[in-house]
């Protein structure tokens, strides 16, 4: 993968923990979410070992792998840092900073065969997201993004859409594992239907949000999701100019499980059409 580096374009590096290495921490959060990416694609068409953790939720070898590989590479240069990551259990050392990690955000499809997925790699402090990257591996595209200093894809700002109208939107949704928030999210798309120009079902949320902050989408809306799906996503999308809240509007935080993102006046009449 080509994509040019955050170090020095995004963010100044007195801003965010530096590494035994001497790199600060998004540009070690890109370099890994990288490697993995580079895992992640090199497999995808082999024959994978699934386990399943629940009727839609299941990982993969390629999963532990890429997990495995970010997580040392933080614990060489963070060695303090906490650890939140999707496939095992947290590591916790009473650090401010604690690192969340989603190996593969969309693995139902990357076990398919789908070419829909991403990594998620993000820095928090007290709770609050600082910093953090998504990449696609099979659009070779790093999103990227830290608190205050915008956000970037392949190294060029990137804002929301400008699309003010619910019938010319294009808004996306996903199912998610629990039940009843899968029931939720069909009855919310039946009621948006009207009212928008159409639905896209993604299966990664995490890349569906970087889709709001880039324009691409402009809408997403999810009902069951867990901190390594919103940990880069929520900043990458605030620091594209979006407003990110809770399905019903109120705030959304790294222990949300709803969540509702687009530009402010858009967010407002999907709102009040979801009302």
């Amino acid at each position: 993968m080509t994509s040019p580096e955050p170090a020095g374009k995004s963010t100044p590096q007195s801003d965010l923990p530096i590494g035994t290495s001497g790199r600060d921490a998004l540009t070690v959060a890109t370099q890994l979410a990288r490697q993995a990416a580079r895992l992640a694609r090199g497999r995808l068409d082999a024959e994978h070992q699934v386990h399943y953790k629940g009727k839609a939720d299941l990982v993969t070898e390629v999963d532990l792998g890429a997990q495995q590989l970010i997580v040392e590479g933080i614990s060489r240069e963070f060695p303090g840092h906490d650890i939140l990551a999707e496939e095992s259990a947290a590591r916790k050392r009473s650090s401010p900073y604690v690192w969340i990690i989603d190996p593969i955000d969309g693995t139902l499809n990357y076990a398919r065969d789908i070419a829909f997925f991403c990594i998620s790699v993000a820095l928090a402090r007290h709770d609050d997201t600082i910093c953090g990257v998504i990449v696609d591996p099979m659009r070779d595209e790093v999103f990227f993004t830290q608190r205050g200093c915008g956000s970037y894809l392949n190294g060029k700002p990137i804002s929301v859409g400008s699309n003010h109208t619910l019938g010319h939107s294009t808004v996306g949704i996903d199912l998610g594992y629990d039940e009843e928030g899968r029931r939720r999210a069909l009855r919310d798309a039946g009621q948006l239907l009207p009212y928008i120009q159409t639905l896209r079902l993604l299966g990664s949320s995490a890349l569906g949000l970087a889709y709001v902050a880039c324009g691409r989408l402009d809408a997403y809306l999810h009902h069951w999701l867990f901190p390594w799906d919103l940990a880069t996503a929520r900043l990458l999308v605030a620091e594209a100019g979006g407003q990110v809240t809770e399905r019903d509007g109120s705030s959304c935080s790294l222990s949300s499980h709803t969540v509702l993102a687009a530009n402010a006046e858009l967010h407002g009449l999907l709102l009040a059409a979801l009302r």
